[in-house]
């Protein structure tokens, strides 16, 4: 199942309820309004294959439970204002492919936990506001 709302003028927060869909195998909530949190309940859809939630207005950490995620190939969360460290659990991610994250307020060292993957081929990191603890 796909479900791609991108460029929809969405306002508000991601619905929790997206974490019941356990058939969905790409959601794109990219380019809209979409505003924090993003729910931990995303890690329950271990089925996705390309999540993107890039260019909202996202001002929250990245859930640890994305660590759960492990079909996913592409991951896109850049032009947004995510802050806090990268969670080490995104290194459980072992088919992913890209992952941007750019553009955004992360603090502290790429995990190393990123650094060792060897499916990555692409990734993303400028940030806006990059400070290392």
């Amino acid at each position: 199942m796909f479900l791609n709302l991108r460029q929809n003028n969405l306002h508000g927060t991601i619905s929790d309820a997206l974490g019941n869909v356990t058939s969905l195998v790409r959601l794109d909530l990219s380019n809209n309004q979409l505003k924090s949190p993003i729910p931990t309940s995303l890690g329950n859809v271990t089925s996705l294959i390309e999540l993107k939630l890039l260019r909202n207005q996202l001002k929250c950490p990245i859930p640890t439970s994305f660590g759960y995620l492990t079909s996913l190939i592409t991951l896109d969360m850049s032009a947004n204002q995510l802050e806090g460290q990268i969670p080490t659990s995104l290194g459980n991610l072992t088919s992913l492919l890209t992952l941007d994250l750019s553009a955004n307020q992360h603090e502290g060292p790429i995990p190393t936990s990123l650094r060792d993957m060897t499916s990555l081929r692409k990734l993303f990191y400028q940030t806006i506001n990059f400070q290392v603890i």
